[in-house]
């Protein structure tokens, strides 16, 4: 089964799906036959490299709210984090464009550290409150990763990672995705929010009977030597 996620490392919500989706697939029966492929989404392309807000007042000025409404908002988002064992701090959270976190992200995957990737993205920006667009932070979390230094250095003018990235914003286009995270099972089947841990598990459960049965009908069908198929 593969399921393909399109997310933004700037997305709370992205953090929350991706660990109710880990919890779900621990606890189904096929989780080692499972491959998930991380997907770029980039929710404000318009954001600087350098913040020069903090993430209440962008909030606030991107949704016409007050910044007391943006802190309740945050904290309502804090508390459904921390019921899936995440702890984000938006105090310290920095709203910068996410264009060289995907970057990083991409390089990642081609060493199949794309699920590695993520989550040290996902913690730099909510938790350690790094500038995940400082090309240094990045180098950082990349040589944690284990990635080769020159690929590193070279990432910010390697086209092809570039053109992984642009590749991954046409198909959400394409496919109509509005909104993160988005899930997509074996490019047929959708699920789209960080739905309950409940959810995930029944849905992907579901999706294997879909498949199993459809096979079965496919290897069960035939024709015999008089052209007669069932």
């Amino acid at each position: 089964m593969k399921i393909e996620i399109w997310s933004d490392i700037a997305c709370p919500f992205c953090f929350i799906g991706k660990r109710h989706l880990e919890k779900a697939i621990e606890q189904i029966d096929f989780k080692e036959e499972i491959t998930i492929i991380w997907k770029s989404y980039i929710l404000d392309p318009t954001l600087p490299d350098i913040p020069v807000n903090t993430i209440y007042e962008s909030l606030a000025n991107k949704k016409g709210l007050s910044i007391d409404q943006v802190k309740q908002m945050t904290a309502h988002v804090e508390s459904m984090a921390s019921e899936a064992g995440l702890q984000p701090n938006f105090n310290t959270t920095l709203p910068v464009n996410t264009l060289n976190a995907h970057r990083l992200l991409q390089l990642a995957k081609l060493s199949g550290l794309g699920m590695q990737a993520k989550e040290k993205l996902f913690t730099a920006y909510f938790i350690d409150g790094k500038n995940i667009a400082d090309k240094l932070v990045l180098k950082e979390i990349g040589l944690g990763l284990g990635l080769d230094m020159k690929d590193l250095e070279g990432l910010w003018q390697n086209e092809s990672i570039s053109d992984l990235v642009n590749t991954d914003l046409y198909q959400a286009q394409t496919l109509g995705i509005s909104g993160v995270p988005f899930f997509l099972i074996d490019g047929k089947y959708a699920v789209s929010g960080a739905q309950p841990t409940e959810v995930f598990i029944n849905a992907l459960n579901s999706i294997q009977q879909k498949t199993k049965l459809e096979t079965e009908q496919l290897n069960n069908a035939s024709c015999d030597i008089d052209s007669e198929c069932d």
